[in-house]
């Protein structure tokens, strides 16, 4: 039953993501696939390691770069990629939920402020292991009540601190604007490049204006020695 409402919520997140995902250009889904592959190889490599990998910084980052739509695809994907190697479960779906929502919440962060993906990965940490802590009640058919609740979310604790200091401390080390900034000079789309792409732009409207200036000056000086 469960499965059903997962995958509906899903459905409606990705109904939301549409215009933000029709907007995305070939180098941006390009870049979009690499970030799902270095999620996806991240986990599988760090896996020995309980929580601590750099797929949730990742499905972070795509968000806040590409937008909610992307962040969505990136944070579905991973854990759909990545558990063919790791082994599928029926946790599956909360992995789904809880990645997919932390990316999709990622596109509407504000990217001016320095502390706010460090902040936002260290609460997702906690999240992420709230939600997946629902498979395991409804694996071991345990009545949902806080206790329960409470009891699986204690257990699981340590870990989602670990999670939750892994992705805070890769946005400090790495923060969304540094990773951002060089993004922008390898494709060549920040500022800077606008910003030549507007001088080359007037510099040939001058230039065909000078040029279409000059032609009618000569059909002019034509115009007149034929009239004499």
């Amino acid at each position: 039953m469960y499965q059903l409402i997962i995958a509906a919520f899903i459905c409606v997140l990705f109904a939301l993501s549409a215009k933000s995902l029709r907007r995305l250009k070939l180098y941006e889904m390009t870049t979009i696939a690499i970030l799902i592959a270095i999620a996806v190889g991240g986990r599988a490599i760090f896996a020995a390691i309980p929580s601590i990998q750099p797929s949730s910084y990742i499905i972070i980052l795509a968000g806040m770069m590409f937008g909610h739509g992307a962040g969505l695809v990136v944070g579905i994907l991973t854990p759909v990629i990545s558990n063919t190697v790791l082994g599928f479960g029926d946790y599956i779906w909360f992995q789904m939920l809880a990645w997919g929502l932390m990316g999709f919440l990622a596109g509407f962060l504000p990217k001016r402020f320095y502390p706010v993906p460090v902040v936002y990965g260290a609460l997702w940490g906690y999240l992420f292991g709230f939600i997946t802590n629902f498979w395991w009640l409804f694996a071991s058919r345990l009545p949902l009540t806080p206790a329960t609740i409470i009891a699986g979310n204690a257990t699981s604790f340590p870990l989602d601190s670990m999670h939750a200091v892994c992705t805070a401390a890769l946005f400090i080390v790495l923060p969304y604007g540094a990773v951002n900034k060089i993004y922008q000079k390898i494709t060549g789309t920040g500022n800077h490049s606008r910003e030549m792409k507007g001088k080359f732009t007037n510099e040939k409207s001058l230039s065909t204006d000078f040029s279409t200036d000059s032609a009618n000056h000569d059909n002019l000086g034509s115009a007149s020695q034929h009239t004499k």
